[in-house]
């Protein structure tokens, strides 16, 4: 079974890949490769790209991409979460290849979001980060950068909300950051229900990342982008950006559909 992880950056997905893989039944990383592959064979297997591809069936189309995801993961445990922020875009053809399949879309407020890329640049200044690629920027540079339309954020943004409002919708599980390090026992149960998976008892206390995240963080130029704390915990937070700028940013649109904090965190 394959169920997929995406959402928004900086919202808790490899904080959520490091406990699931704590289950002996389940696999989860960092990242998967498999987005940009996707979407390069589907490249290949459209007419627009390829004047051959007019020999491709549908079932044919189904098979081969079915066949990326059965390949890579031979031999992995029998529950396979894969984590990339494409996934939200491409609801509708994972539904197609994998009916049944869920995409859990970590969530968080983007204000938030922001501020957290800018520690991470702030904590590290002799580096430039791939995830920036620029010199000579402010924080309003900085910003706009992150909100673009093919941007980290801005990309990841858009394709969450054409999950949430699109016609799959029943197939995506939005799981609110504030909740999973707040209530980490209750998210995590609810998920298993949602998921129809047994109960398990997951260590909140002792928490491991996932492997090499250092490496990546490192080709990313961005130290620590990926290291999760050794144990779930809220912290008080205090943003760091001028309030004119947060009050700039887009307002979570998942917000209204949200349950309060002490009842079922996971939402829609």
């Amino acid at each position: 079974m394959i169920h997929f992880i995406s959402g928004l950056p900086r919202s808790g997905s490899t904080l959520l890949a490091a406990l699931l893989r704590q289950n002996p039944r389940f696999h989860a990383h960092v990242q998967s490769p498999l987005g940009q592959l996707i979407a390069g064979v589907m490249e290949s297997l459209s007419q627009y790209n390829n004047e051959s591809a007019l020999f491709f069936k549908e079932e044919q189309r189904v098979r081969i991409l079915q066949g990326i995801f059965s390949g890579y993961y031979e031999g992995y445990p029998d529950v396979v979460f894969d984590s990339n922020r494409r996934w939200c875009a491409y609801m509708a053809l994972l539904d197609k290849l994998f009916p049944g399949a869920k995409v859990i879309a970590c969530v968080r407020p983007v204000a938030e979001i922001i501020d957290s890329f800018e520690r991470l640049f702030l904590r590290d200044p002799t580096q430039i980060s791939r995830v920036m690629s620029a010199t000579n920027t402010t924080l309003t540079d900085r910003i706009g950068r992150l909100m673009g339309h093919n941007a980290v954020v801005g990309y990841s943004l858009n394709a969450l909300s054409d999950a949430y409002y699109g016609p799959f919708r029943q197939n995506l599980i939005a799981v609110e950051f504030r909740h999973l390090v707040a209530n980490p026992k209750l998210v995590l149960d609810e998920l298993h229900v949602l998921l129809e998976e047994p109960a398990f008892d997951y260590n909140f206390d002792v928490v491991e990342s996932p492997p090499d995240t250092n490496t990546f963080d490192e080709f990313l130029a961005t130290p620590g982008m990926h290291r999760v704390e050794s144990q779930v915990r809220q912290k008080p937070y205090v943003s760091a950006l001028p309030a004119f700028i947060a009050r700039s940013l887009p307002k979570p649109f998942w917000v209204k559909y949200e349950a309060p904090a002490s009842s079922a965190p996971i939402s829609p």
